[in-house]
C-alpha cells in the first residue's frame, strides 16, 4: 500500500493542528492515550449490552444502539 503526504485543504480541521500552529500537548495525549488503551484491553472483559444489534450502512457500517457494551474487570 502506497501512502502519499499532501497538504490539507485550507480550512480543514486538524486535531493537533499542524505547521507553527501544532499543539503543543499532541505528543502528551498520544502517549496518555496509548496508555489508556492497552490498560481498557488488558485489563478488561467487554460484553455487548445487545450483542444482536442492526446494523445500518449508510454513510458507514454502525451499530444502530451504538454499541454499548459493559466491562468487567479482570
Amino acid at each position: 500500500m502506497l501512502i502519499t503526504k499532501t497538504s490539507p485543504k485550507p480550512g480543514t480541521y486538524q486535531v493537533f493542528g499542524g505547521g507553527s500552529r501544532i499543539c503543543a500537548g499532541n505528543m502528551l495525549v498520544r502517549a496518555q492515550l496509548s496508555i489508556f488503551l492497552h490498560l481498557l484491553t488488558t485489563g478488561y472483559r467487554w460484553e455487548l449490552v445487545n450483542p444482536d444489534a442492526k446494523i445500518t450502512y449508510l454513510p458507514h457500517p454502525k451499530p444502530a444502539d451504538g454499541a454499548e457494551m459493559t466491562f468487567h474487570a479482570l
